[in-house]
């Protein structure tokens, strides 16, 4: 075990993100302990985790990033990037990470970047106004998607974008994590799976005891509008997970022939906006949506009208005509 200390880092408010690197690079092979700050936080720019590592904080270490990540999509910045990172374990103990949102106009900084990352266990870690997500799962630019990813005992809140962006993934347990009160850049849900292009996958996705509370969108969200019937197969389950207070608790979206099964298993959607549950143009021939044991109270509390009538209904499937299409294969 190497101890943060041993390279000179003291969190005394000024930037020590070279050092900071310095440690973790030193780090291969070891466990990296990440003490309590001597000031209010540690200040960092982006870190680059490498391979084989353990990084474990004490639980009243906070880390605050800089005002001035890049913002770019070419070249944007996060604070913690896996980026392609192999057998990594991140226990932060209920250590906080925080971000400045109001310093970004873009989307694409978050705290927690699993980019393109095989066998990463990121546990314990709380994360406060991300100017992107709080965690990101994806493969921007990497050669491969992610796979075998554990996010546990995690909370985002107040995110720019999203509280957790799933991106592709093979392989994916969310346990016992929430993800609030996400407010500043579209979609602006709690949890976001959205695929970025058709040879994106969804595969052994789990989310257990999950919660997203008062986020300006959705809850949970599935958009599959860049996947087809050429992609492969998704397989996702929610199992005992909670929305409460979103525009919309659970969310299906655009499902047009990609196929796999998405279940649902003894979840809940309260005080909902609009409906506890939406479909919106999830053909037939497409993905089998299956609820079990789901508890739908009190659906619009926003008394909104859509397409000219009050959206109160619990369960609201529907599309658009103009795009063809049946709408179906959902079983309650």
């Amino acid at each position: 075990t190497l101890n943060l200390r041993d390279f000179n880092v003291f969190g005394n408010g000024a930037d020590e993100t070279g050092a900071i690197q310095i440690a973790l690079n030193k780090s291969v092979g070891k466990v990296l302990y990440i003490p309590r700050q001597e000031g209010i936080h540690y200040l960092t720019g982006q870190l680059i985790v490498p391979d084989n590592i353990s990084i474990v904080c004490h639980p009243d270490v906070v880390f605050m990033a800089k005002d001035d990540l890049e913002q770019h999509i070419s070249k944007f910045e996060v604070m913690w990037r896996f980026e392609e990172s192999k057998d990594v374990t991140f226990d932060g103990q209920g250590a906080l990470f925080k971000m400045d949102k109001t310093k970004y106009s873009n989307e694409h900084n978050h705290v927690f970047m699993i980019n393109g990352s095989r066998n990463v266990v990121l546990k314990n870690a709380r994360t406060e106004g991300s100017g992107g997500d709080g965690f990101y799962v994806g493969a921007y630019k990497t050669k491969s998607y992610p796979r075998d990813i554990r996010i546990e005992n995690c909370i985002a809140n107040n995110s720019r974008r999203q509280g957790l962006s799933v991106i592709t993934v093979d392989g994916l347990k969310v346990i016992n994590s929430m993800f609030n009160s996400t407010k500043g850049a579209a979609p602006q849900d709690g949890v976001d799976i959205e695929p970025n292009t058709v040879m994106d996958v969804l595969k052994n996705i789990k989310f257990s005891s999950c919660q997203a509370i008062s986020n300006t969108r959705r809850g949970f969200e599935i958009n599959l509008m860049k996947l087809k019937a050429t992609s492969e197969p998704v397989d996702i389950l929610f199992e005992d997970c909670v929305a409460i207070g979103n525009t919309e608790g659970f969310s299906s979206r655009r499902f047009i022939g990609v196929q796999g099964t998405i279940e649902f298993k003894n979840c809940t959607a309260k005080n909902s906006q609009y409906s506890g549950i939406t479909e919106s143009h999830c053909e037939s021939t497409s993905i089998k949506k299956i609820y079990r044991n789901f508890i739908i109270e009190n659906s619009n509390t926003s008394n909104a009208i859509t397409g000219g009538y009050l959206t109160k209904a619990a369960i609201y499937i529907f599309h658009n005509i103009k795009t063809g299409g049946r709408i179906g294969n959902s079983e309650f």
